[in-house]
């Protein structure tokens, strides 16, 4: 949008900028989106034009009259008179709509010793909770005297403790365990740890869509078994919040449907996944673990899927039913790892542990912000080990991290209802490749 207005918008001009404020610089750094930075700082910063081509005291837009009375052999002092422009107490010539480093972009002004230099006014922020300290990278910013500003926690000899610092309210635990555990995980975190206001990650579209249906169809068939009832449900429940209702009056409701139902089309990572293997021993955190707790409830957690394959208005639906509370556990990508901040997330679940440090500190970022607590658990599978905590401690953060040893005998409750919904999640997917075959055979034009 605000290249757009740089472009087209007649009168737009960026010359009083004050603060230039750019939020996750190093990614912003790292896209050539409509070159944004090529116009932004082309807007910001004035052109030093041939002073030959700009007459004295005359506008840029006078210089068709200034040639035309030129031919006509007027005086300068005519010409000055006829612009009509402002002048200060030394004869300056000064306008409101033109910033003071502008000034020379659009008049030719007299050389003065004793007048000091028209510097810029704007002051570039930049931001972010993994912003490099490479100045090869931040060159292209133009920056002028830059300065550092780093959140960091000090060790006894001064130096810095960790690479990357986390909120104080922050609490971070990782589970190891098989990879065909990890749903199971999940489940027991949902209901034994009574997990909820909860962002879950994964490495792709499908894996989110995968273990969001998986995750339904739990609930489904938990809360037949329970209730003796079929009970159908979706993120779209019938009791809605009192801002809700206040929001939708004067308009349509939105759509109704889940946002689980997206293509099974892939969107993993770009970044390379580590094949380093291996098992690691580690030593147990000192805090007792939870003790494992579970609700005779018969009302589901309600799961959704957040992923680019869904419009841009059903995604907005369904960041506001996790807003209001009706979405308990939001399955997604890295699409929201960045730049937006859900105020009820209270837990962060990364399924599929990141390989860079980077990435893990932007996921558990959308937790304990702004001085609240907030919970971050990783599903390390036995291969990951070695290389999460050696990740971990490169970057001085592996005593931050408490390790949970879950049991299978705590998980056993859970067994037999899981069993049923993968069963049933396999014959869902069957039938969805088998229905696609058909009709990607009936478009095939005939031989």
């Amino acid at each position: 949008r605000l290249i757009d207005h740089v472009k087209s918008t007649p009168g737009f001009t960026l010359q009083h900028l004050r603060f230039l404020v750019i939020d996750e610089a190093d990614r912003l750094l790292n896209q050539s989106f409509q070159e944004w930075l090529f116009h932004v700082l082309r807007a910001i910063h004035p052109s030093v034009p041939d002073p030959s081509s700009i007459p004295s005291s005359l506008s840029v837009v006078d210089r068709d009259e200034s040639n035309e009375a030129r031919d006509k052999n007027q005086d300068s002092k005519a010409l000055t008179t006829k612009a009509d422009l402002k002048r200060d107490h030394l004869g300056f010539p000064i306008h409101d709509a033109i910033a003071p480093a502008f000034l020379p972009s659009f008049f030719r002004l007299a050389d003065s010793e004793v007048e000091d230099p028209k510097v810029l006014s704007v002051q570039k922020l930049l931001f972010s909770a993994t912003l490099t300290r490479n100045p090869a990278k931040i060159a292209s910013l133009q920056l002028s005297d830059p300065q550092y500003v780093a959140v960091q926690e000090l060790g006894e000899d001064g130096e810095e403790k960790q690479k990357y610092t986390t909120p104080a309210g922050l609490t971070e635990h990782m589970i190891v365990c098989e990879t065909s555990d990890k749903p199971l995980m999940v489940l027991h975190l949902l209901h034994h740890l009574q997990v909820r206001s909860a962002l879950c990650f994964t490495k792709s579209v499908e894996s989110a869509h995968r273990l969001c249906k998986l995750i339904q169809l739990y609930e489904q068939v938990r809360v037949l078994d329970t209730s003796g009832k079929e009970k159908t449900f979706s993120v779209d429940a019938n009791d809605k919040t009192e801002k809700e209702v206040e929001d939708e009056q004067g308009s349509d409701n939105d759509d109704g449907e889940s946002g689980s139902e997206s293509d099974n089309g892939s969107n993993s990572d770009s970044e390379d996944e580590d094949k380093e293997a291996g098992d690691v021993e580690m030593e147990d955190a000192d805090a007792d673990q939870a003790k494992p707790t579970t609700t005779g409830s018969t009302d589901p957690i309600i799961v959704a899927e957040f992923s680019s394959d869904l419009p841009k208005a059903k995604r907005a639906q369904i960041l506001r039913q996790f807003s209001a509370g009706q979405i308990h556990l939001l399955i997604c990508s890295d699409l929201i790892v960045r730049g937006m901040d859900l105020a009820p997330v209270e837990n962060v679940i990364n399924y599929d542990v990141p390989v860079y440090m980077k990435k893990y500190i932007h996921r558990v970022g959308r937790t304990a912000r702004a001085g609240k607590s907030g919970t971050a658990y990783s599903l390390v599978e036995m291969q990951e080990a070695r290389h999460f905590r050696e990740m971990m401690v490169k970057a001085g953060h592996w005593d931050r991290v408490e390790k949970i040893k879950v049991r299978s005998a705590e998980t056993q409750d859970l067994v037999p209802t899981y069993t049923t919904a993968l069963a049933g999640l396999k014959s869902e997917l069957s039938a969805s490749a088998r229905a696609k075959r058909r009709h990607g055979h009936a478009r095939r034009p005939p031989q």
